[in-house]
């Protein structure tokens, strides 16, 4: 068994639980804290166009995500999902808080290919981070600055999109 901090798309209780193939709510910990880390839309998709969520060290932010107790028989899956083995993420050690009780030794992807900026991630990747920070029941505060980040960031990926006018 290994711990496991999710923060993007993996908080997505259906989505990770069809990945790894078992019922993830039954692996479920609680919502969590990485301190003195930012959430950032800074991972390049391998097309290139989509910007995936990754994190940094960035003293006094926090990024919540969700906590979970994985079975070691679903390792190779969630390497798969992350992208492991193409070398796209590495794993790293952390500590996290969840519900007042510091964990060390927590599994985190992060992204080993960065952009210098950040993107919009695309729609389909967009529902279903959005469903993860409902299912990892992450702090309103939180959920509405990620989510006006994501417009942001959308309304900037559309604004360099030609215009079907030009296309014509």
């Amino acid at each position: 068994m290994f711990y496991y901090f999710a923060y993007g798309s993996c908080m997505n209780l259906d989505s990770l639980s069809q990945t790894l193939g078992i019922d993830v709510k039954d692996c479920l910990i609680g919502k969590s804290y990485l301190h003195d880390y930012k959430l950032l839309f800074n991972y390049p998709s391998m097309n290139g166009v989509n910007h995936y969520c990754n994190v940094d060290q960035n003293e006094g932010s926090t990024v919540e995500g969700t906590l979970f107790y994985l079975p070691e028989s679903v390792l190779e899956a969630l390497r798969e999902r992350e992208g492991f083995s193409q070398g796209r993420y590495h794993e790293e050690k952390i500590s996290i808080e969840c519900e007042g009780k510091a964990y060390e030794n927590v599994m985190l992807y992060r992204a080993s290919l960065t952009s210098h900026t950040e993107g919009f991630p695309g729609d389909r990747y967009l529902g279903l981070f959005k469903g993860g920070l409902s299912d990892a029941s992450v702090s309103d505060e939180y959920k509405q600055e990620v989510i006006e980040r994501l417009e942001r960031l959308k309304h900037e990926f559309e604004l360099k999109q030609p215009s079907e006018e030009s296309a014509s």
